[in-house]
This record gives structure tokens, C-alpha cells and sequence, in this order.
């Protein structure tokens, strides 16, 4: 938990734009070159979906799984990482927190990024925390 707690501090920032957006979604997608799997990226700000990628190989199935982990991220402010450690040390579950299991997850992929004095502004989503690790 404490390593998921550290993590969420790495995704602060005073700002950041749509170009910034597109530049870190090239970026990701480079990175994700390295996988032998398809890796689907997209990032949002402000509920707008500002970037996104499918590579061959993905489907409607990777569409959905980015909306819900997005969905957990808007809800929540945390990564879907974070609820997973929150959930395995003995938190809540899903349903105890009146989250249809359908629309949102706690599988890791989806991190908040934190605009100083303004909140959560943006939702970044990797389609898991085995992707991010390497790209750090």
C-alpha cells in the first residue's frame, strides 16, 4: 500500500495540455512497442478524451476494460491500483462502495494525474501496472 501511496505522489504536476497529452500518448505507444501483446493507451482530461490508441490485436473488450478502470479514477481520485492495495488489506469492496462491478475495476492501469490547486484534471489509462513500471 505504502508503494502504491508513493506512486500517486509521481503523478502531480502545476500543468499540462491537450499537446502534452498527445506527446505523452506517443510516448506510451513507443514504450509499448516493447510488449508482445497489444497495449491500448488513452488519456483524458477533464472528461474529454483527448488521446487514444489501439493497436492491432485489441478489440471492444480493451475499450471497456479502459472505460472502467477511467470510471474508478473519475470516481474515486485514486488510481485503480490504489483500490486494488486498499481492497486486499481488507477495504471495501466494489459493491460496499456502490460501484457496479460493470462500469468500474480496481485491476491496476488507470492513474490520476493532479493539477495543484485545481484537483484531479486528467485520467491517465495503461492497460496495466506491469506497462507503467517499465515506462517509468
Amino acid at each position: 500500500m505504502k508503494s502504491v501511496l508513493g506512486k500517486k505522489k509521481n503523478f502531480n504536476s502545476t500543468n499540462f495540455s491537450q499537446t502534452d497529452a498527445q506527446k505523452l500518448g506517443g510516448l506510451l505507444y513507443k514504450c509499448s512497442l516493447r510488449y508482445d501483446k497489444p497495449v491500448a493507451i488513452e488519456i483524458r482530461m477533464n472528461h474529454l478524451l483527448v488521446y487514444r490508441f489501439f493497436p492491432d490485436g485489441t478489440n471492444k473488450n480493451n475499450e471497456l476494460w479502459l472505460e472502467a478502470k477511467a470510471n474508478t479514477v473519475d470516481m474515486l481520485g485514486v488510481s485503480s491500483l490504489h483500490l486494488f492495495a486498499e481492497i486486499e488489506a481488507g477495504g471495501d469492496e466494489l459493491e460496499d462502495r456502490r460501484m457496479d462491478e460493470k462500469k468500474f475495476t480496481f485491476y491496476g492501469g488507470g492513474f490520476p494525474l493532479i493539477i495543484r490547486n485545481c484537483g484531479v484534471m486528467d485520467l491517465y489509462v495503461f492497460p496495466d501496472w506491469s506497462t507503467l513500471r517499465t515506462i517509468r
